[in-house]
């Protein structure tokens, strides 16, 4: 029985090997039927210092999607999300699109759509229309 079982095993890694070199999906195969690389672990939160499980699903899916491993809880996740939505820029510094925050100059404008003043976050040279944001988002 052992004999059968090394035989097949060998047929596995044959198999991977093929894959390998021709290129065709082999991390699928490997981490999901063949190794199982991944078991389900405790890690510690750097925030409050709870420890939180890290399944082997969640392990796969991150591995596979390139993220690196959590460092936080979902608890303190959440209260980090709830606290950088605030400030407006996800974590990002300067917040806002862009990085630019309210330091970026606003320039008053008069819509060449609608004839209403509005305001810019660029310096209009002139030579071509500016609308307001109804207008742009209609036109």
């Amino acid at each position: 029985m052992k004999k059968i079982f090394t035989y097949l095993k060998n047929i596995k890694i044959a198999f991977l090997e093929f894959l390998y070199e021709t290129k065709i999906g082999i991390v699928k195969i490997e981490s999901k039927f063949i190794m199982n690389q991944f078991e389900d672990r405790e890690i510690a939160c750097v925030d409050c210092g709870a420890s939180f499980p890290f399944s082997a699903e969640d392990q796969e899916f991150f591995s596979t999607k390139g993220y690196s491993e959590p460092k936080r809880c979902p608890s303190c996740r959440a209260a980090r999300k709830a606290n950088s939505s605030r400030g407006g820029g996800g974590g990002r510094s300067g917040g806002g699109r862009g990085g630019y925050g309210n330091s970026r100059p606003q320039y008053r404008v008069v819509c060449s759509g609608c004839g209403c003043e509005t305001t810019v976050p660029f310096e209009p040279k002139g030579d071509r229309p500016v609308y307001c944001s109804d207008c742009y988002r209609n036109g």
